[in-house]
This record gives structure tokens, C-alpha cells and sequence, in this order.
């Protein structure tokens, strides 16, 4: 179990004082009643919350060094613990540097794999491109463009779709009308 952080140790402290017994602090705070026990038994004995100097192993890293990393990983949110801590010569291991970036409340983030574009992908595209590039801007003041699969039909009137075929079953939900007006949906995404 990691160590009591000086905010709980006091309240312990402040609890117990209150006449709160050990089991009820326990279950308040979320700490065994045997640390609980410790922890007031080391303040009636010495009047301090604080570990001894000597106490427990001697720590790697000075806090300069603690600080450096976290802010090399917060410069740079994909990087890995181990290429953070060879770049700022962190004196741990990879282990104890993730500790110290997990401990200042850092997560890892995982870059999202992309698709790469195939050149039948690329072609397509740059046909679509080609193709809709005379348009004025009254055409594309007509047109949403969006990777949303479903539209409030709501605001639809005549909604003509432009695009790659489709199933005829899907192009119905673009024929739909309300009151609103005239505009062309076009996906542009759905090259495949």
C-alpha cells in the first residue's frame, strides 16, 4: 500500500481528536485501522506527522530533476517515460520515472493508428475535386460537408445527394421535406 499522504495522516489526526474511533476514521477515509493506529500512536509519541529523514529508501532523483521530467512530458504528450527520461537524464529507471509521472497526475496517451490512403484513395479524391472545382459559391453555400452518418431531418427540404452510388434504400432518407428550403448534402468521405 503506497504511503499515507500528510493531508490524510492530519485528518486522521483531526478525527480522532473529534472523538471518532479508529474503525469509523478507517472507513471514512479509506485507510487500514492498523495505519490509523500508527499514525496517532508516532503523534503522541514524537508530535510530528512527518517521516524521519532516514526512513524508507533514499530517493533517486532530487525534485529538480522530478520536475524536469514531468515538464519534458507535458512539452511532449506522445512521448514514452524512457525516451522523456534519456532526454532529460533523469537518473531512475524507466519504471521509477513512469512512478514520478503518474505520481504529478500525468496519463499516457496512445496516438490513434490513421488509414493510410491507398492511390485508388488519392485518385478518387482528387476526382471529386476536379470535378466539383467549377462550382460557384452559391453551389457551395448549398452544401454540408460532415463525417456524421445521421442528419436532423428537420431542417431537411429537398435534399439531393451528390456522391458516390449508393444503395437505393439509402437515398431516400435524402429526398425528405420540411419548410426550411433547397440544399445539396454532399459526402465527400465515403470513398472507398
Amino acid at each position: 500500500m503506497p504511503a499515507v499522504s500528510l493531508i490524510n495522516k492530519a485528518r486522521v489526526l483531526a478525527l480522532v481528536e473529534s472523538g471518532m474511533s479508529y474503525g469509523q476514521v478507517a472507513v471514512a477515509i479509506g485507510i487500514p485501522k492498523s495505519t490509523i493506529y500508527s499514525n496517532v500512536q508516532k503523534w503522541r509519541r514524537e508530535q510530528t506527522i512527518v517521516r524521519r529523514p532516514g526512513s524508507g529508501g533514499r530517493q533517486v532523483s532530487t525534485l529538480a530533476q522530478d520536475e524536469a521530467l514531468v515538464s519534458e512530458v507535458k512539452r511532449r504528450p506522445f512521448a514514452t517515460a524512457a525516451s522523456a527520461a534519456a532526454t532529460t537524464r533523469f537518473p531512475g529507471s524507466t519504471k521509477t520515472a513512469r512512478r514520478r509521472i503518474r505520481t504529478a497526475g500525468i496519463r499516457n496517451y496512445v496516438a490513434t493508428r490513421k488509414v493510410r490512403l491507398r492511390p485508388r484513395h488519392k485518385e478518387l479524391r482528387l476526382g471529386f475535386a476536379l470535378e466539383h472545382f467549377v462550382h460557384d459559391n452559391d453551389f457551395w453555400n448549398r452544401v454540408v460537408f460532415s463525417d456524421e452518418k445521421k442528419f436532423s431531418q428537420a431542417r431537411m427540404v429537398d435534399c439531393e445527394y451528390t456522391g458516390p452510388e449508393i444503395p437505393a434504400m439509402n437515398i431516400n432518407m435524402f429526398k425528405r421535406k420540411t419548410e426550411a428550403g433547397v440544399f445539396q448534402l454532399t459526402c465527400g468521405h465515403g470513398f472507398l
